[in-house]
This record gives structure tokens, sequence and C-alpha cells, in this order.
């Protein structure tokens, strides 16, 4: 095993789905999170179709495009789990076969889906690849969702796909569209906040996942790109790379450390600790919704705003 870093297994037993399906299966409408911000704008005129999405950051922005046009299936939903480790089971491949849509982030972060919509052959859901469709291929960055462009692209080409599997709620999937725009505008607006005041200020971050949003704001990412990229694929970065980034910490030079939680161990928490020593602020991401009840703008906010705080610290 790589010493770098451990990543929280996600590991699903049929067993474990009959005793605690809720945590990694989730069947949710309009109101699954604790304040959804794009309500339904009326109740929807025909019958709902079945959507399965492959994590609930992507679930949030479908259930909230969707309204009650959908009945929206997120298979990844636990703050703790990493999707790159998902091991699905036979029920998430029911869940798959009974949809009628399907939306995947694609780039190879999410490729056990991909295994399953190909083994059901003619019987797949028509599929959104996000990834793909934002212009992405395999081996770009896959964390499209950190960067706003991205996220925007990426509620059009799903509303797209709502409608064009339930033409009868066009409209209804419009008004959806439009109240999502307004859900998000506070976080689009911290996004402006940070460029605005920060822009060109160093940052340290352990891994790509956080490459999208340090350039929407500005930021500049100064930790060695062979260190995140050898992290991103858990291999050992090499002692060049280590090394400076070392010396990039204890010179106290970025002004913040982006920390993604849903790592364990290695390097990257010794590094943490490092900038911990040197009185650099800690600003924690995740990968998925955290917590798990939240919206995507809420979850987005709530980051940035701490990351903001720690810049102007």
């Amino acid at each position: 095993m790589s010493t770098t870093k451990k990543r929280s297994r996600f590991v699903v037993t049929a067993a474990a789905i009959a005793a605690a399906g809720a945590l990694t299966l989730t069947a949710c409408g309009s109101n699954n999170s604790s304040e959804p911000a794009a309500n339904d704008t009326a109740n929807c005129p025909t019958t709902p179709i079945n959507v399965v999405v492959t994590t609930n950051v992507w679930g949030s922005i479908t259930d909230q495009l969707a309204g009650s046009c959908a009945k929206v299936a997120t298979i990844i939903t636990s703050p703790s789990s990493d999707p790159h480790d998902f091991e699905p089971t036979s029920q998430t491949s029911d869940t798959f076969a009974n949809a009628d849509l399907a939306i995947i982030n694609g780039l190879g972060y999410d490729e056990w889906a991909n295994k399953i919509l190909n083994s059901l052959g003619s019987n797949a859901p028509q599929t959104i690849n996000l990834g793909q469709d934002v212009g992405l291929k395999v081996g770009d960055n896959p964390h499209i969702w950190y960067s706003p462009t991205y996220v925007q692209e990426s509620a059009k080409n799903i509303t797209k796909g709502l409608k064009g599997k339930n033409e009868s709620a066009a409209s209804y999937f419009d008004d959806q569209a439009k109240s999502f725009d307004t859900a998000i505008k506070p976080y689009l607006d911290e996004v402006n906040t940070i460029k605005s005041q920060h822009a060109g200020t160093k940052i340290s971050a352990t891994e790509s996942v956080f490459d999208y949003m340090a350039e929407a704001t500005g930021l500049d990412l100064i930790t060695p790109a062979a260190f995140m990229n050898a992290i991103a694929n858990d291999s050992d970065p090499s002692t060049q790379a280590v090394q400076e980034f070392r010396n990039q910490l204890n010179a106290k030079e970025p002004k913040a450390f982006i920390f993604n939680t849903q790592t364990d161990g290695g390097l990257p928490t010794q590094l943490k600790a490092l900038a911990e020593k040197n009185n650099i602020p800690i600003v924690n991401v995740t990968e998925t919704l955290t917590p798990e009840g939240a919206t995507f703008q809420q979850w987005q906010l709530t980051q940035l705003q701490a990351l903001n705080k720690a810049l102007g610290s």
C-alpha cells in the first residue's frame, strides 16, 4: 500500500445494505435536504421519471433541478465515503437498470458506474456523462464540481436530459432551473468576493481536488504539481517534491492549507501538521456533501467562507 495516504474505504455488502440501506443508497425527492434552496415551483404536471446519480454532489443538484418530476436515487451519500473506492452491489445494478436516466461524473471518477451501464447493454438507461459533456477526457482532473463554470454548465446539461426524458414537464424543469440559479447565487458571490479580495494569494493543497476552485478564485496554488498528482493517484511523490512542499510550509509561503478530510494518514496528514506548526490556517474540504443533509450550495458556501476567513486572518 502507498505510504502517502489511505483513503476512507466505502465497501458495501448486501447484508450492510439490508441493515443500513439509507447510508449508501438514498431515494431522494425535492425535500431530501435540510434547507432545499430550489423548491418545487408547482406540482409535477406528469408522471415523475426515475433518475440515478452516482454521488450526492450531483444528486443534490439533480434533485433541485428535477423537483417533484423525478425520483432521484443517489448511490453514494455518506460524507465518510470515497467515490474512488466504492464497490457496487447487485442492488446498485438494479437501481441503474430501473432508471430512465443515469447521471455520472465521468472522467474515471466513478468508473464502477460505467461498468454497470456497459453490463446492462441495451437495457441501460440514457446516460449523462457530465465530465465528457463539459469537454474533458479521462486523465483530466475529475473534480469538476469545484469549478463554478462546470457546475453551471452541468446543471444546464442535466436540465436538458430531464426535459428529454419527460417532455411534458419541460416548462416545469425550466422553472426549476431558474430557482436553482437563484439558489446558487450566494455561492457564486462568495467565489467572486474571494477573487476580488485575495486574487494572487498563495495557498497550498495536498491534492488536486481544489484545483478548479483555486483557479476560479484567482488564488495561486503553489504546491508542486508532482506532489498533488501523486497523492491524487494514490502513489508516492518524489523526495524532491516532498521537500519542496516542506520548504514552502516552513517559509510560511501559503496563506492557507487546503486539506481533504476524506484522506487519512500518510504524507497529507504529516504536512497538515507541519502547516499547523507554522501557524498556516487549515481549510478542510471534502469530495462529497458535508454534512450529509446539506445542499450542494450550502456545502460549497461553508467551505468558501472558511477559506475567505483563513485568507483574511
